[in-house]
């Protein structure tokens, strides 16, 4: 208790010696532009008292009037209510202005019919102060938004990525365990390359973005371990064209579409069957394209199953208007191609 009562005394404070800079800021720009030509003391308090019934006008404006009629859309009572204030702090300026001119021994011919130009200014100032409270109450907004919406994004993401790294463990071990029924003599290099596809995604999986050049090496491994466990009748290609090097993208965004690939165009009831990777990596954008055989008497997942659901919805919270994506079913051909503007992909990062 006393720790939040020390921070709302600090921010009490912090705000209002802002408000006592700003309005001594104020205070002398008032006094450097006075024209008149009487005595320092007199210039400084006749100035000192201006500011402060301006600070008092403004403040009430919006500690009271906006709160209790324009926020609740009162505008007349507003607009009245301003009126009302300018023409109440008019006669004490002028009452101030006299008092202290007479004390010096300053004429004070015109004060009073200077009056209606006082309370028009009050007026102006407090509704151009008013405006700047609006655009100010805005950009805020604006930017609470802005942060809730990340927050969200990130929630979002994680709960996405917490979905995919068990569903890829389960297929890995699944992997892993064939070979180790088979008694397989490449059972070590399988342990090896799961040891660092875990380790990518420990250390790499729960970063927003990894660079390109370890996504494409965690791609190689995976598809290795599924070499390996596939018979010579299944192939599996992949070509890599360009420079992965100085480029970032969300971790595991291509695993979902090769598992999917995987899983029907390595199907059993296929005689030989095959995927084929291609990765074209320019300087200002990815193009993906993985093609696999499928089984004549049935046709794939249009939704590809979770992990298709779940890139698509990755990709639509990263890359949202800066990513193509296409996948469809021609004859024995499944074909799924995504096209990613890294020009545009400033939200990926940020998250």
């Amino acid at each position: 208790m006393s720790k939040m009562l020390k921070h709302i005394s600090q921010t009490f404070t912090s705000i209002h010696l802002r408000q006592l800079a700003f309005w001594m800021v104020v205070w002398g720009l008032f006094v450097y532009f006075d024209n008149n030509t009487y005595p320092t003391i007199l210039t400084l308090l006749l100035e000192l008292s201006n500011t402060a019934l301006l600070a008092l006008v403004i403040n009430f404006n919006i500690q009271v009037l906006i709160p209790r009629f324009l926020n609740e859309r009162q505008y007349f009572k507003y607009f009245m209510s301003v009126m009302g204030t300018a023409m109440v702090i008019t006669p004490i300026k002028l009452t101030i202005s006299y008092l202290l001119k007479t004390n010096y021994g300053i004429p004070t011919t015109g004060l009073i019919q200077s009056a209606p130009i006082h309370t028009i200014s009050y007026i102006i100032i407090t509704i151009g102060a008013t405006f700047f409270q609006i655009i100010t109450d805005w950009a805020l907004l604006l930017q609470e938004r802005k942060a809730l919406s990340r927050k969200t994004t990130q929630a979002e993401l994680q709960a996405l990525k917490n979905q995919l790294n068990p569903h890829f463990l389960f297929n890995t071990l699944n992997n892993l365990y064939a070979l180790t029924l088979k008694k397989s003599d490449h059972a070590p290099e399988v342990v090896l390359k799961l040891s660092e596809m875990m380790r990518y995604m420990l250390y790499e999986g729960n970063k927003g973005v990894v660079p390109l050049e370890k996504e494409v090496q965690y791609i190689r491994n995976y598809l290795d371990l599924e070499r390996i466990k596939q018979t010579e009748h299944f192939k599996i290609n992949m070509q890599v064209t360009g420079d992965p090097s100085g480029h970032l993208i969300p971790p595991m965004l291509f695993l979902p579409f090769i598992e999917n690939s995987i899983k029907h165009g390595l199907n059993r009831t296929i005689d030989r069957g095959f995927i084929d990777i291609l990765l074209s990596i320019e300087s200002t954008s990815i193009f993906f394209r993985i093609s696999n055989s499928t089984a004549p008497i049935t046709e794939p997942d249009k939704d590809g199953g979770i992990g298709i659901a779940n890139i698509k919805n990755r990709l639509a919270l990263l890359y949202p208007g800066a990513h193509q994506l296409s996948m469809k079913h021609t004859g024995d051909t499944y074909d799924v191609e995504l096209s990613i503007d890294l020009t545009q992909q400033t939200k990926a990062i940020e998250i």
